[in-house]
């Protein structure tokens, strides 16, 4: 647990310009090779001061190049190295082994859904946690509970695009219940990485997409860019659910806290660039942990 700082109620309602004086953290940020200067820049612009970098390469020259480019003052960036599914994946989980840390983070599998399961890859995947190699699952938009179990049951520890969780709850007179894969999930703290904005449209609004409920459940849950900067991702969340102070820095805390850093590196960024930016908006008198009450929920078989 981290020291939290408890939010002064003048504080507690936000804005643009305060969301984009904010420091921040983004996981699950795609890149391509030739853009990662340009991406780096307009991330530090935007005071995102830790990002994962998601690159679909497969060879070493490649990788040479992109390290090259993370060298930059502005802000710590890493690289995930990501095959599509029906992509070279061995190749790609090949080359993430033998260039692992401290900049090459870990593995992600992008392109699963129902239809193309990671477990597919089975393999490699388990070459990678013999490795001691972290990986994620990129799941499709109607990636439903069958691909999600299928990625937790192949040990990925984070998830992307897999909001569809909520399909493994039930809901009677007495509440919601989550059922076994989705409470190992949340209990396991395996991270649910989103971009609430990038799947709306006239059918799907903002207004119904199930990140607060995911957070009130207790999930573990990230935000990262959809077509527009991390900040108007953030505010879009003010906007429509009226987040504030305290759900933003959930978001971020969450963020680093499952990034695939080092954990004394993520202590360092959380201590020395993240917490003090917040302790402006704190109220002296009060101190807490993070977390709370959480909601009333039983779990079934």
């Amino acid at each position: 647990m981290h020291d939290s700082p408890q939010v002064s109620p003048e504080h507690k309602s936000l804005s643009l310009q305060v969301i984009a004086s904010l420091p921040k953290v983004t996981l699950h940020h795609r890149v391509s090779p030739e853009s990662i200067t340009a991406e780096l820049k307009a991330l530090s612009a935007d005071n995102v001061v830790y990002t994962e970098l998601l690159l679909e390469i497969s060879e070493q020259a490649e990788l040479d190049k992109a390290l090259a480019a993370l060298e930059s003052p502005l802000i710590d960036a890493r690289l995930i190295l990501s095959a599509p599914h029906g992509g070279d994946v061995a190749t790609v989980a090949k080359l993430v082994a033998e260039n692992f840390g401290p900049k090459v983070l870990g593995f992600n599998l992008s392109g699963v859904d129902d239809a193309q399961l990671a477990s597919f890859y089975a393999g490699e995947l388990s070459e990678l946690r013999r490795n001691f190699i972290p990986f994620s699952v990129d799941l499709g938009e109607d990636a439903e509970v069958t691909a999600i179990a299928d990625a937790v049951l192949q040990g990925a520890v984070r998830l992307g695009n897999g909001i569809r969780i909520f399909e493994d709850f039930s809901v009677d007179l007495q509440g919601i219940h989550l059922q076994r894969m989705s409470a190992w999930v949340r209990d396991r703290r395996i991270l649910l990485a989103m971009a609430p904005t990038a799947a709306v449209d006239e059918d799907n609004p903002l207004v119904d997409h199930p990140l607060p409920l995911l957070q009130e459940l207790g999930f573990t849950c990230s935000v990262h860019p959809g077509t527009a900067s991390l900040s108007r991702e953030l505010d879009a969340l003010r906007e429509t659910f009226d987040y504030g102070i305290d759900e933003i820095f959930e978001l971020c805390l969450s963020a680093i806290d499952n990034s695939f850093a080092p954990q004394d590196q993520r202590d360092e960024i959380l201590a020395h660039k993240i917490l003090p930016a917040y302790r402006q908006f704190e109220d002296s008198d009060l101190h807490s942990t993070v977390g709370g009450e959480d909601p009333e929920i039983t779990e079934t078989d």
